[in-house]
């Protein structure tokens, strides 16, 4: 997951000017930092999926008050670092299926929910994650996408 999934937009403004040029059904953010950010321009996520930390750091107690404090649902799941839980996949998939803003707090590391959530979002949805010191990732669910998830998923299988 070293490289983007989706387009690296490497300035603060980026930001809201992928909200404002994206034409999207439902945004889902993958990370506390991102779904802080997005909370802060008053967009509520469809999904966000956060373990509480910030490049393996706790995250500051402004960030997880800000995601606590926006009304939704949540489920707690247990993910390991490095693997995708049927936990998570399952927790994501209900969240999707809801129509009503969700929260997956993931004790453990989020990092990789980015690859289900694309896997399992509707086309049309954007996703939004952190890429550590380099800026936010903006992801646009469509049939490559979902393609591209799926050869990646099938190759960690075989590793």
């Amino acid at each position: 997951m070293k490289k983007p999934l989706g387009e690296l937009h490497r300035d603060e403004s980026s930001f809201q000017e992928v909200l404002e040029e994206s034409s999207y059904s439902g945004i889902v953010t993958v990370g506390d930092v991102t779904t802080y950010k997005l909370l802060r321009e008053d967009v509520v996520p469809a999904l966000a999926v956060v373990d509480g930390r910030v490049m393996r750091e706790e995250a500051s107690q402004e960030i997880k008050d800000a995601v606590e404090d926006w009304s939704y649902k949540k489920k707690t799941v247990r993910n390991p670092a490095g693997h995708i839980t049927t936990d998570l996949i399952n927790a994501i998939k209900e969240g999707l299926d809801l129509g009503e803003p969700y929260l997956v707090s993931v004790i453990g590391e989020e990092d990789l929910a980015v690859l289900p959530v694309a896997l399992y979002a509707p086309e049309g949805y954007i996703i939004l994650y952190g890429q550590p010191k380099e800026g936010l990732v903006s992801v646009t669910v469509d049939r490559d996408c979902k393609d591209k998830v799926k050869v990646f998923l099938d190759m960690m299988e075989e590793i």
